[in-house]
């Protein structure tokens, strides 16, 4: 009798649980979203670049015109060698301007080259206007 019993509760146990899972979906989560590809990546780090880039350029402008409006109010101060290196140093920033564009063009591969060619002529020519900057103050 009492495995009887203990059968018959077995058999209502199993089957309060089975009625109790009876309509709903199985419990499986939605896989996570793909990540970029390797093109889309390489696009955003271009992308990236180039907006880092002519952010210093921007500075860089910004400051040459502050320089010449400085040199020309001072008068015969300002030398012509001043007006000259700003006139050449505007003359770069426009260059790296269009190697900045250029860079987008980069094979994959030479890409990231040339975003460090960039990135350290950006560097050298911001340091030299820093440079003729403090010259100038003097």
């Amino acid at each position: 009798m009492k495995k009887l019993q203990l059968f018959a509760g077995s058999v209502v146990l199993s089957a309060v649980l089975m009625m109790s899972a009876c309509g709903e979906s199985p419990r499986t989560e939605a896989p996570p979203p793909p990540g970029p590809t390797a093109a889309e990546q390489l696009k955003r780090e271009r992308d990236e670049a180039k907006r880092s880039i002519q952010a210093k350029l921007d500075q860089m402008d910004k400051e040459l015109d502050e320089m010449a409006d400085s040199a020309s109010k001072a008068g015969k101060k300002a030398t012509k060698k001043s007006k000259d290196a700003i006139a050449k140093m505007k003359a770069e920033v426009r260059e790296m301007r269009d190697r900045t564009e250029r860079m987008g063009d980069a094979a994959s591969d030479n890409w990231k080259d040339a975003k460090k060619d960039l990135e350290s002529a950006a560097d050298n020519l911001g340091d030299g206007i820093k440079k003729a900057w403090d010259a100038m103050k003097k």
